[in-house]
């Protein structure tokens, strides 16, 4: 088994995340260019193996944090539509 080793936060200064509509659904792309490396540890989303850690430095594939940003504003959208439907009723 691989031994955990701990990782530091980052500060992360890069821009804010490209976010593409296309059909209804929502794309994003991060800039993760600045990004450290962790160990071979597992992703915190998917659970395989990665080098990468997010901004919080818990161990994340880039592509896993992009489709859980997406799949939080699409909900977020989805919510704002739903109250606003509810509100103009």
């Amino acid at each position: 088994m691989a031994r955990l080793r701990a990782v530091r936060a980052q500060k992360c200064a890069h821009p804010a995340p490209h976010v593409t509509t296309v059909n209804g659904q929502v794309f994003v792309s991060l800039d993760w260019s600045d990004h450290q490396t962790g160990g071979n540890l597992r992703c915190r989303l998917c659970q395989r193996p990665t080098l990468l850690v997010d901004c919080a430095g818990r161990p994340c594939h880039k592509t896993c944090a992009e489709n859980e940003t997406a799949r939080d504003l699409q909900a977020a959208g989805d919510r704002y539509t739903a109250n606003a439907a509810h509100t103009l009723s």
